[in-house]
Order: C-alpha cells, then sequence, then structure tokens
C-alpha cells in the first residue's frame, strides 16, 4: 500500500458515516501512551502526516492508532474525534 492511499484510508478511520458527529460514553478499555499522544496531537491541530513525521512512524500507524482510539472511545466519525481531542487538549490546558 501506498502512502497516499493510507491517507486516504485514515479519513475513513471513525466508522461509519451514517453517525456522523455522535458520540456515546466511552468504553472502559484504556487508550496506550501512544494513542493518547496522538488524541493531543490531533487535538492540538497537527495532520496525519506531521503526526506520523513528529512520531517517526508511517502515515498507516497513525491511521491505525486513529481507527483504535475511535473505537475505544465509540467516536463514528474524524469531525466527532477532532472535536473530542480538541476538548482533551483544551482541558489539559493547551498540553
Amino acid at each position: 500500500m501506498r502512502h497516499g492511499s493510507a491517507v486516504r484510508n485514515s479519513r475513513k478511520a471513525c466508522g461509519p458515516r451514517r453517525l456522523q458527529g455522535t458520540m456515546a460514553e466511552p468504553s472502559d478499555e484504556k487508550l496506550t501512551a501512544k494513542e493518547t499522544e496522538v488524541l493531543k496531537m490531533i487535538g492540538n491541530g497537527s495532520s496525519s502526516k506531521e503526526i506520523a513525521a513528529a512520531l517517526h512512524v508511517s502515515l498507516l500507524t497513525v491511521a491505525n492508532h486513529r481507527k483504535h482510539i475511535c473505537a475505544k472511545l465509540q467516536l463514528h466519525s474524524t469531525a466527532a474525534l477532532v472535536a473530542y481531542a480538541a476538548r482533551v487538549v483544551q482541558n489539559a490546558g493547551g498540553q
């Protein structure tokens, strides 16, 4: 798989569009340290490409982290992921 397709596929990382913008209660499953780091970077406005470069991983790895974050937090769209991440950063004081 080429990097370009990983970026395109990362847009689908949060599941079906039919629930776009909705959020359920987070599950009991905890985010890993790396997933938390990616979540904070998303909340600070970093793109997947910027996150991959900063963490020295591939775009596909970032897409997988995003997918796992969405699954664990029951976020069903990229917009919901970004909004949640922004709230996390805001509540943490912009770290």
